[in-house]
C-alpha cells in the first residue's frame, strides 16, 4: 500500500520553531530539511517506528485511563542517555495502575536474529550503571520471525534485560497497548503493555531523566 508523506511547510515550521524558542528557519533551510526527509533511506523504518507511538496515542483517545506520557525519537533518546543506547524510540506508558517505560526496536526483517540479540548488550550496560531497566520491545513483522527469535534467545543469557516481542501481522485488531506482548521466559502467554515489568533505575542523574510535562507528545495541544 502506498504511503502518503506530509512534511512541514513554511507556516508549521515557523510555529514549531517559535514554540521551541528558536528563530524560524529560512526558506533555504526549510527546503534543505524537507529534502533530507524525502531522501532519507531510513524513511520507511522511521515511519514504522513513529506509527507504533501514534497507535498508542490513538488507543489512549478511547481509553481515558491510559496516556502516552513520553514519546522520544531515536535521536533524542540516544542524546538523553549519552549515546549509551540507540533504540528506535522510547516512551513511558501510564495507566491507572502505574507506568511502564520501554525501549522500542522496530524490526523490518533486514537484520538477522544474532544482530537483534546483540542489541541487548547496550541495555544491559545502561542498567548496570544505574539507568532504567525498561523492557526492550521487539516490534516484529511476522509471527514466524517472532517464534524464531524466541528460539534463538533461548540459547543466550539476556543478563536480566527484559525482552518482549509482538508480531504486527497477528495483532487481531489490537494496538501495541493490548495483549500482544510475549515476554521472553514467560511461555506463550500474551501481556498488555501495561503488564510488562519495568524498572525505573536510580532516581535522577543523567542516566535517568525525570518525566516532565513537556515529554507529553500532546502537551502543546492541552
Amino acid at each position: 500500500m502506498a504511503v502518503t508523506c506530509w512534511i512541514p511547510g513554511a507556516l508549521s515550521a515557523r510555529y514549531a520553531a517559535l514554540a521551541d524558542g528558536r528563530p524560524p528557519p529560512t526558506a533555504k533551510a526549510l527546503r534543505d530539511a524537507q529534502d533530507r526527509l524525502l531522501t532519507n533511506p531510513q524513511r520507511g523504518h522511521l515511519i514504522g517506528a513513529n506509527q507504533f507511538h501514534i497507535d498508542l496515542l490513538a488507543h489512549a483517545r478511547t481509553h481515558p485511563d491510559t496516556r502516552l506520557a513520553r514519546w522520544w525519537s531515536a535521536r533524542r533518546t540516544t542524546a538523553a542517555f549519552a549515546g549509551k543506547i540507540q533504540p528506535d524510540g522510547h516512551g513511558i506508558w501510564t495507566t491507572a495502575g502505574g507506568q511502564v517505560g520501554y525501549w522500542l526496536e522496530h524490526d523490518q526483517s533486514s537484520e538477522d536474529h544474532g544482530r537483534l540479540i546483540g542489541k541487548l548488550a547496550s541495555y544491559r550496560r545502561l542498567r548496570a550503571q544505574g539507568g532504567p531497566g525498561y523492557p526492550v520491545l521487539f516490534w516484529l513483522g511476522s509471527r514466524r520471525r517472532e517464534t524464531n527469535l524466541h528460539y534463538r534467545l533461548a540459547d543466550h543469557d539476556t543478563h536480566g534485560v527484559i525482552v518482549a516481542t509482538a508480531a504486527r501481522d497477528s495483532l487481531d485488531g489490537n494496538s501495541p497497548a493490548g495483549p500482544v506482548w510475549r515476554l521472553f521466559g514467560n511461555g506463550r502467554h500474551r501481556l498488555t503493555l501495561a503488564e510488562l515489568p519495568s524498572h525505573s533505575g536510580k532516581p535522577g542523574g543523567s542516566l535517568n531523566p525525570r518525566l516532565t510535562a513537556q515529554d507529553d507528545p500532546l502537551s502543546r495541544l492541552r
